[in-house]
């Protein structure tokens, strides 16, 4: 018996994965400044010119990565339907660890380049900078409601908070990329995940003692 040949769309997103490993690879090697679309490429198993022909540019194949590893993070934050604040920020947690625990590569790979991206030349700043614009805003929308449902401390700031949370996952970042891959980020982030619901939980069920709306 002859195996079916695989549809366009079957090899389109197996290319896509390839392209994607390769990128993560080099980066993990390298640095991302020090990568070429056509190393990346000839790392996937394909010419020289596929990473253009696909994206454009290296920089294209990266965003569209970073916006995949965004929309697995946030993207369906508002569909816990009968969640908490607190429900909802630990969702969060909860999909940073699969993703974590499923492609490590790619994990590390941008958390590299999201710190290379500090410097005041490199193209992806202002992409990084979004980036962490959007979770500071997530994080104090989950805040938010977990303090108008009375599921986190009302004399919390928000505000404060959230930046607070952006910058512990930027010291967990740092420090997982400056040990062996091997080394299990997943560990380090559960730990993180317990010790913000010990700080932020009210210990109130949703709707017990339920505080004035909180204001962003």
């Amino acid at each position: 018996m002859s195996i079916p040949s695989r549809t366009q769309v079957e090899r389109s997103s197996t290319s896509a994965e390839r392209l994607r490993l390769a990128l993560a690879d080099l980066v993990i090697e390298q640095g991302y400044i020090s990568t070429t679309a056509a190393e990346i490429g000839v790392r996937a198993g394909y010419s020289r010119a596929m990473v253009r022909e696909r994206y454009g540019s290296k920089d294209a194949l990266l965003i569209a990565l970073q916006r995949e590893y965004e929309e697995l993070l946030v993207g369906d934050s508002t569909g816990l339907e009968g969640a908490t604040g607190l429900d909802s920020l630990l969702a969060g947690f909860d999909r940073l660890l699969s993703f974590a625990r499923d492609h490590p590569r790619l994990l590390r790979a941008i958390l590299i380049v999201s710190l290379e991206g500090a410097a005041g030349n490199h193209l992806m700043r202002p992409e990084v900078r979004r980036w962490l614009e959007l979770l500071v805003g997530q994080f104090e929308l989950w805040l938010t409601a977990g303090q108008n449902d009375g599921s986190i401390r009302a004399d919390l700031d928000a505000s404060a908070e959230s930046e607070q949370l952006v910058v512990e996952a930027i010291g967990h970042a740092y420090r997982w990329i400056q040990t062996d891959i091997a080394v299990g980020f997943t560990d380090r982030i559960e730990s993180w995940r317990n010790r913000v619901v010990r700080h932020l939980a009210s210990g109130r069920r949703r709707g017990e003692g339920r505080t004035q709306p909180v204001e962003n």
